[in-house]
């Protein structure tokens, strides 16, 4: 975070300024998704481990968001070259916790399929599968030029 802010300082891009304030947003969500982690893994439920392994997962997340909202220039290369110690712990501790984790698939799937209780019942009913007689499939096109431009076609089957 201190390195974000001290890069922020001088750099004149306002684009790379306000990317590197995102970074050290993202920085402090990091550093309590870690905390939060640690608790939970204390806490040992299906739940909460469930909860660390996501948050862990984010932290990761988190770097790469940081890296991809930075120009490529000397903005993006000083903060990445911070970034990589943080980076290789964040990948080191949800090693270390997926090695020590239940191997059985199911304990980090606390709702076996189910949605959560404050999932509405309308929304429970939009989530609801279509019947197979009204799938529908989706047919894109893509710009070959790069341009990102798509076309989508939606039909049923």
């Amino acid at each position: 975070m201190d390195a974000a802010n001290h890069i922020r300082r001088r750099i004149n891009d306002v684009h790379d300024q306000a990317a590197l304030a995102d970074c050290v947003e993202l920085m402090n969500i990091s550093i309590g998704r870690v905390k939060d982690s640690t608790v939970a893994i204390a806490g040992g439920s299906t739940e909460s481990l469930a909860d660390a392994h996501a948050w862990l997962s984010s932290v990761l997340t988190n770097h790469v968001t940081c890296l991809d909202g930075l120009n490529s220039g000397p903005a993006q290369s000083a903060m990445e070259s911070h970034l990589q110690d943080v980076k290789a712990q964040a990948k080191t501790s949800l090693a270390m916790f997926v090695a020590i984790s239940p191997s059985d698939e199911e304990a980090l799937r606390p709702l076996h399929g189910k949605l959560p209780s404050w999932v509405t019942s309308r929304d429970r009913k939009l989530m609801e599968p279509l019947p197979k007689d009204l799938r529908l499939n989706a047919n894109v096109v893509v710009a070959k030029d790069g341009s990102g431009k798509c076309k989508i076609f939606y039909g049923l089957n």
